[in-house]
């Protein structure tokens, strides 16, 4: 669908009395993959002012802590980044303008619900992504929609941002430091090339291309990340040619590590003849098996099986929803079934960003680079997991996290890709050996 909109400029400026500012830069920017969300209401775009100033100056803080904040103590960071930006008792030396284009928003959904009829002859709703965009589900599932339970209401899929275009005027107040200035265009080019605009930008969504900051060869992901003190590791795969492959590339990596046949999950297999089947096998992540002896519930032919207890997962970001397809289907507890619907989460908040960020990175001759970035995140300590009755929560101790236990089983994901049973260090392992990605030295 589309809207036509007035052109428009949402404008973040500078101290009016810090005097007269620099000569505007001007900056073409184009999304290269679809954004959710960005507006008042998460996960909704506003149709109104679909990219918005003040979102921006949120993320080129972010990318100035990555590439120059964290070398510092905390509270110098504090203040030399009150000191570009702003603060609540400052104002920012660091001016911005949008402007939108006079022309109509692409707006669509990446998926849709059907009703289609199965192999029994039976008609049954079924969430339909695009051909080609299947593999998007893992990324874009908060967006995807829901089919209605127990008489409830279908939830449509929501409305991403497509194909569309605007212009970022940046200035400076002549108080800022040469030094600085250059900070601000350096995460400029950091958020441009490696982050994006909207919700799930860590998975891809919202990425973004400016001609005017794009890198002319892969290899100079060097010069822009080198030292920053809050990435520890950056790969990067083999150039294609246009960013919605790299985008569902690295997205099934990401899933085909944490669920895929033959590293997280087993074969399925029909109950009657044992024969392989489409259905899901059971997982190798120890998670489900932990849940059903913490919450004290199982089927009969589930039976806990494990003989660790983790949540290696925890890593790669929380909130994490574990759902059993065999729980009580009206959501109750019950001994003899699957657990109901559980979160895990860090007990001081509920949630935790992941560390790791699937990139699509568009160079000026048009080619898209894969690049996945680790951020350096430190060990995780007091996770709690919460029944959605509310009835229960259980305390997740450190070494059921990063634990060389959690590789050691047999059917391990993390066996062979890391000896410390650090699910992270085990992706990176999967991808350099196994996928043909390469580290870029920083």
């Amino acid at each position: 669908m589309g809207r036509s909109i007035p052109k428009s400029v949402c404008i973040d400026g500078v101290d009016p009395g810090a005097g007269r500012s620099q000569k505007e830069q001007v900056y073409q920017i184009e999304l290269i993959t679809p954004m959710y969300g960005g507006g008042v209401v998460a996960g909704v775009v506003d149709e109104e002012m679909p990219v918005r100033a003040t979102s921006i100056r949120g993320q080129l803080r972010f990318w100035w802590r990555l590439l120059y904040g964290l070398k510092l103590s905390l509270n110098d960071m504090r203040e030399e980044e009150a000191e570009i930006f702003g603060s609540t008792r400052s104002a920012s030396k660091v001016a911005l303008k949008v402007g939108m284009p006079d022309t109509c928003l692409s707006l669509r959904p990446m998926a849709s619900i059907e009703e289609r009829q199965e192999q029994d002859g039976k008609k049954k709703k079924r969430i339909v992504f695009e051909k080609g965009k299947e593999k998007l589900q893992y990324a874009i599932f908060p967006f995807q929609g829901k089919i209605g339970k127990r008489g409830e209401p279908d939830v449509a899929p929501s409305l991403a941002l497509v194909n569309a275009g605007f212009k970022l005027l940046l200035s400076f107040s002549p108080k800022l430091p040469d030094a600085q200035r250059e900070q601000v265009l350096n995460s400029l080019h950091g958020w441009i090339n490696f982050g994006g605009l909207g919700a799930r930008t860590r998975r891809g969504c919202g990425a973004l291309y400016s001609k005017d900051c794009a890198l002319e060869r892969a290899e100079n992901i060097f010069s822009l990340l080198s030292g920053a003190p809050g990435i520890e590791t950056v790969l990067m795969g083999n150039v294609k040619d246009d960013a919605e492959s790299v985008w569902c590339e690295m997205v099934d990596l990401i899933k085909q590590f944490r669920q895929g046949v033959g590293i997280g999950r087993n074969e399925g297999q029909s109950k009657e003849s044992k024969e392989k089947t489409k259905t899901p096998g059971r997982s190798r992540w120890p998670e489900p098996d932990t849940i059903r002896r913490k919450v004290e519930a199982h089927l009969e032919r589930h039976a806990p099986t494990m003989q660790v207890e983790g949540f290696p997962r925890a890593r790669f970001g929380m909130p994490i929803i574990f759902h059993f397809k065999d729980s009580d289907p009206e959501g109750k507890y019950n001994r003899a079934e699957d657990p109901i619907d559980t979160c895990l989460r860090p007990e001081s908040s509920s949630r935790m960003a992941s560390p790791v960020i699937l990139s699509p990175v568009k160079l000026k001759n048009g080619k898209v680079v894969p690049v996945i970035v680790f951020l350096k995140a430190g060990p995780l300590s007091s996770l709690l997991l919460e029944r959605s009755d509310t009835k229960a929560t259980y305390s997740i101790s450190d070494d059921q996290i990063v634990n060389p236990k959690l590789a050691a089983y047999s059917s391990s994901p993390m066996k062979g890709r890391s000896e410390s049973g650090d699910a992270l260090e085990a992706f990176k392992t999967y991808l350099l050996k196994e996928k043909n990605y390469k580290e870029v030295i920083l």
